[in-house]
């Protein structure tokens, strides 16, 4: 696939309704991600990542979702890359808002790490994870771009043979 074919792909799937479709999805990734950060933080929604790398999250995300929503209701796709997207798409988010505040070390996910490693791998494993939030945000999009690379390839190839 070429990045101009994509891009034409990208445009006929982006009319107004889909285009208000993405900003209302990317607002409520927003608060999805503010509303678990502030869970863990007692009430207060401290990001302790660059607030850059939440919108770039959040962004590709909700491109993603609105690509794959689109794909679902286009027929004729297959099962298992129509709803991928639309999974990764709610699970980085949800994921964004657990290590968005440092979740790593949030009682749920530390008393799995220590049931599953141990305590003090459990503290190491925090510790790594708390030091490369920006790496662990950028792989995260990184996902979502690539899906979203994958979904548009899929989308232009059926309607290139369709047409």
């Amino acid at each position: 696939m070429s990045i101009s074919s994509a891009y034409k792909t990208a445009r006929q799937i982006y009319t107004a309704k889909y285009l208000l479709l993405n900003v209302l999805i990317a607002a409520i990734y927003y608060k999805i991600i503010g509303v678990i950060i502030s869970v863990q933080q007692f009430g207060v929604a401290f990001y302790s990542v660059p607030i850059g790398f939440v919108y770039v999250l959040v962004a590709s995300a909700s491109v993603l979702m609105t690509i794959s929503i689109y794909a679902i209701l286009k027929s004729g796709l297959v099962a298992n890359l129509r709803y991928s997207g639309a999974v990764s798409s709610a699970a980085t988010t949800i994921a964004g808002g657990v290590f968005g505040a440092c979740g790593c070390s949030s009682a749920l996910l530390s008393s799995g790490l220590a049931l599953l490693l141990g305590s003090g791998e459990a503290m190491l494993v925090s510790t790594l994870v708390a030091e490369r939030l920006g790496i662990v945000f950028g792989a995260m999009s990184l996902v979502n771009i690539i899906l979203i690379a994958s979904t548009l390839n899929n989308l232009s190839g059926k309607s290139k043979r369709k047409g």
